[in-house]
């Protein structure tokens, strides 16, 4: 999955890379938060993952695969991170199957 970034007021305290990572410029307390939108019904339950390098875990949210027009899920939760720290996020569903725009998205802002 490709995001889309929008980095204002982040000098000095993030980056992003060509490979969809967010790369911690300051270490610290962040709040770390992200939202999931289902257009439709999938064949499995849709889950979004927020990864630390190298492949460690952060946080892990599982959406319903039907029921309602649309499903959600969303966390917002503070980590501390260390200066050079990459996030990233991943999702086991196609872009087909979610709602775009401002209604899946994934960030963080300084604490």
């Amino acid at each position: 999955m490709s995001w889309e970034w929008k980095l204002e007021h982040c000098d000095g305290f993030v980056q992003m890379n060509h490979d969809q990572y967010l790369i911690i410029e300051q270490s610290g307390n962040y709040f770390i938060y992200a939202q999931v939108n289902r257009k439709q019904d999938m064949e499995d339950t849709f889950t979004l993952m927020l990864y630390k390098e190298p492949d460690i875990l952060l946080n892990k949210v599982v959406g319903p695969k039907k029921g309602d027009e649309r499903g959600t899920l969303n966390f917002g939760r503070p980590f501390f991170l260390q200066k050079g720290d990459k996030l990233y996020c991943q999702a086991n569903f196609h872009l087909d199957c979610i709602l775009a725009g401002n209604q899946t998205y994934w960030g963080l802002y300084k604490i």
